[in-house]
């Protein structure tokens, strides 16, 4: 039984490879049966940033949304791609 209310869950990281895209599907029609309406999944490097778009296309726009981030003890010029990658994603989608 879907649950009326609405929440939002504003900080998860369901584009982690720890889990298979089916399990992350599932993880979200669950929180989706216990009210949550939206997700928004913060992705940390290139990986779980393809990771989010592929589960906002599995599961649609209007319940995930997508936070790029890089946590400041891993900002050094090695992670320059990612930064270009969020560049390429904020042109593209």
């Amino acid at each position: 039984m879907m649950s009326k209310r609405k929440l939002f869950d504003a900080h998860c990281h369901l584009s982690s490879e720890t889990f298979p895209v089916e399990r992350r599907v599932a993880l979200v029609r669950q929180a989706k049966e216990s009210g949550v309406d939206k997700m928004l999944v913060v992705a940390t490097d290139r990986a779980s940033l393809n990771g989010a778009f592929a589960l906002q296309e599995e599961v649609g726009r209007e319940t995930i949304k997508i936070a790029a981030a890089m946590p400041p003890h891993d900002v050094t010029s090695e992670n320059d791609e990612f930064l270009l990658e969020i560049k390429r994603c904020l042109r593209t989608h």
